[in-house]
């Protein structure tokens, strides 16, 4: 299967419409858990999009800028952090300027995690923080895109690295003291037609849906019509039930 890719300059303008469904909460009090206990002085937020997580550390952290290729999603920023219209692993910073670097759900855009790890380890002072925010489909059990968009859960293992593919990266760039704990738990559940009314099963809600063809995304409409209309004709209650737990990798630079 191909790579696939996602163009967030197309999505862009009703991206944060998520954040009205579920705000991701647990992910800003992790972010700013970790910035009290490891107290950086300057931080970057590598593919910041919008501006979502600066909110929640722009307070506690005397200078904060983040990165991402997407014109569109940084022209939505209202955070008033400065930003750089750049790719993940062509970021310009120089070495050794930061206290904290982070990304949160944006590894799997990155066009190599693997030397984007080892980049940061260099853009991070001594003793500096890295942190990783995301999920791994091999920890996904339940998730009704997967069932019904065919091609979804492949494309996924293909984009996201696993979480120990990410801890192998680490200590080979240098990186140290690691820590993982799930941070956030996204759950739903619709019941029959409600499911329709899913505001992430709009195709450019997010990336799992967008980067399918939309001849894929459409037979997978048709799939979920088909199972519901069984269902009601059999006179029975039919879920589509989704639970996206959200885990933090983090570490410190060993010298």
């Amino acid at each position: 299967m191909e790579w696939r890719t996602c163009d967030y300059d197309s999505v862009a303008e009703n991206y944060d419409t998520r954040y009205s469904v579920n705000s991701l909460q647990r992910i800003g009090d992790a972010l700013s858990a970790l910035v009290a206990r490891r107290k950086p002085a300057t931080a970057l937020e590598v593919g910041c999009g919008t501006g979502r997580w600066f909110r929640e550390l722009r307070a506690h952290v005397a200078f904060i800028t983040g990165a991402d290729p997407s014109l569109e999603m940084l022209r939505r920023n209202q955070s008033g952090a400065p930003v750089a219209a750049a790719r993940a692993n062509a970021l310009p910073f120089l070495p050794g300027t930061f206290d904290l670097v982070y990304c949160v759900n944006a590894l799997h855009h990155f066009d190599d995690p693997q030397s984007f790890i080892a980049q940061a380890a260099e853009l991070m002072r001594p003793r500096g923080t890295l942190a990783i925010v995301g999920i791994d489909p091999r920890l996904i059990h339940t998730r009704y895109f997967y069932e019904y968009f065919e091609p979804s859960r492949e494309i996924d293992m293909r984009r996201y690295p696993s979480m120990g593919a990410m801890v192998d990266w680490m200590v080979a760039a240098g990186i140290d003291e690691l820590e993982y704990r799930t941070v956030e738990t996204l759950t739903s559940r619709f019941i029959g037609r409600q499911v329709f009314e899913d505001n992430f099963l709009r195709k450019g809600s997010n990336s799992t849906l967008a980067v399918l063809t939309e001849e894929e995304y459409q037979a997978g409409l048709r799939k979920i019509e088909s199972a519901v209309a069984q269902a009601e004709s059999e006179g029975r209650e039919i879920t589509f039930d989704t639970v996206l737990p959200f885990g933090m990798l983090t570490g410190i630079r060993s010298d």
